[in-house]
């Protein structure tokens, strides 16, 4: 028994006088002390009621959990163990209807619960026919009560009331309460000083505690890298397209293709600009108007960032008086598509960038022997410069909460991620803002297709002359 438990026993009996107290499976004081003695009190320590349907859980209900396992047949499993384990009592109550005899009886008890079967008896069949009827349920278990008095005498000593006891309890108390050194006040004193790598703290019982000193060098790492780059100049990075004669070409939308090669970034994070030559793009045309744009995007680590569409607008009208009916040669006219570009924050370290463009043509108007063919992207580069960032307190690439974003733009629309512009609508989710592209497309085509509609109309009447 521990010393505490005696010494709270008897102070217990110091302050109360024929009380009683009420302690589940453990009744410690009277285990100790003469001066008190167990009374066995019953109570309720799980009912529960079931109305054919579902079980109703009247009292005890963290004591005990109910499942029925088929017509009749239920399991009742203890979450606590009873105070007298499995010396508990059951009753059960069966309601009986239709003059029909339905008793309820049990098996399969354990100190962790036991299962209930519920059957009509009256139909000749030995076991019985399991019935849904309803039934009450009730486990009475037993507690254990710590009776205790103000006077009694104590064994140990000859004291023969409380007061002796405490004064008999409080001499055996030793200065050392447990007699455990590993709990006494113990002393500090510390060996080493700021030169050395570890200073230790030795406690008075003899053990030792290394204190490691933090490195007086500093590692200073510093970012290097070509903070201004740029890619060599390509070819054709469009090959001709079909001929199309006496005929207009639909508007037609080519893959992106890839500007000259990829640079790397500087190992550390920084804020990148970057501007594109679009190169130079031939229209070979004959009696017929072609239109002509094209887009761009920055693509950083193989994602696309950032992207604006219908940026550079060629126009080439080959049309022609046919009367007389002379029929001319192929008219070369090439073009250069300008220049785009653009930022973006927070550039990764060592991240890949690259930019890639994308053309898309069309062509209407055809009178008799038009022709049309189309190549494009000669001479087209880009250049990178990269500037460190003094100080970083966050970094978010490629955010998905909120970073996605699409700008509808005059005849033309822009998106990306991260760093949304000025009127800019941004999504939460890829699928979202995938839909949301789509739609800025459709309504861009739309708005070029009515103003080539409306130049078409203005043009109608000048052909009639």
């Amino acid at each position: 028994m521990r010393l505490k438990d005696i010494i709270v026993g008897c102070f217990l009996l110091l302050s109360f006088s024929s009380t009683a107290q009420t302690y589940k499976k453990d009744c410690s004081k009277c285990d100790t002390l003469v001066c008190a003695r167990e009374e066995i009190t019953p109570y309720k320590f799980f009912t529960a009621y079931w109305d054919g349907s579902q079980f109703i859980i009247l009292t005890g209900e963290n004591n005990a959990n109910i499942v029925q396992n088929s017509t009749g047949n239920y399991s009742i499993s203890f979450v606590n163990t009873p105070e007298t384990s499995s010396d508990y009592d059951i009753e059960i109550r069966v309601t009986n209807t239709g003059g029909d005899d339905i008793i309820g009886y049990t098996s399969n008890i354990t100190t962790g619960g036991f299962d209930l079967l519920v059957a009509e008896q009256d139909n000749g069949t030995a076991g019985g026919v399991p019935r849904n009827n309803n039934f009450r349920i009730e486990v009475e278990d037993c507690l254990t009560t710590c009776v205790e008095f103000e006077e009694a005498t104590i064994t140990s000593g000859g004291v023969q009331d409380c007061e002796d006891c405490k004064d008999y309890i409080e001499s055996l108390i030793p200065d050392n309460l447990d007699n455990d050194p590993t709990n006494e006040l113990q002393t500090l004193s510390q060996n080493g000083n700021p030169t050395t790598p570890t200073t230790s703290i030795t406690l008075s019982n003899g053990n030792t505690i290394p204190i490691y000193h933090p490195e007086t060098d500093l590692d200073v790492e510093e970012c290097t890298g070509d903070f201004e780059n740029g890619t060599g100049r390509t070819g054709w990075y469009y090959p001709w397209t079909a001929v199309t004669q006496n005929a207009n070409v639909p508007n037609t939308l080519l893959d992106w293709v890839n500007i000259s090669n990829a640079r790397t970034s500087p190992d550390c994070i920084t804020d990148m600009t970057y501007n594109v030559n679009l190169g130079n793009h031939l229209l070979y045309l004959r009696r017929i108007r072609a239109y002509l744009w094209v887009d761009y995007r920055l693509l950083i680590n193989g994602v696309a960032v950032s992207t604006k569409t219908y940026h550079t607008y060629i126009y080439e009208d080959e049309r022609e008086d046919t009367n007389p009916d002379i029929i001319p040669p192929q008219q070369y006219q090439i073009r250069n598509a300008g220049s785009g570009h653009g930022f973006r924050l927070n550039v990764p370290a060592s991240s890949t960038v690259q930019v890639q463009a994308r053309v898309r043509y069309q062509a209407v108007g055809f009178q008799t022997s038009s022709y049309f063919r189309y190549i494009g992207g000669l001479r087209s580069e880009a250049n990178f410069s990269f500037n460190p960032r003094e100080e970083i307190t966050d970094v978010s690439i490629l955010n998905n909460e909120g970073d996605y974003w699409v700008l509808q733009e005059p005849l033309a629309y822009s998106h990306g991620v991260g760093d949304a512009p000025d009127g800019a609508k941004t999504y939460k989710t890829e699928s979202s803002y995938q839909a949301a592209v789509k739609n800025a497309d459709k309504q861009a085509l739309k708005e070029n297709q009515d103003f080539i509609n409306e130049l078409e109309s203005l043009l109608e009447p000048i052909k009639k002359r």
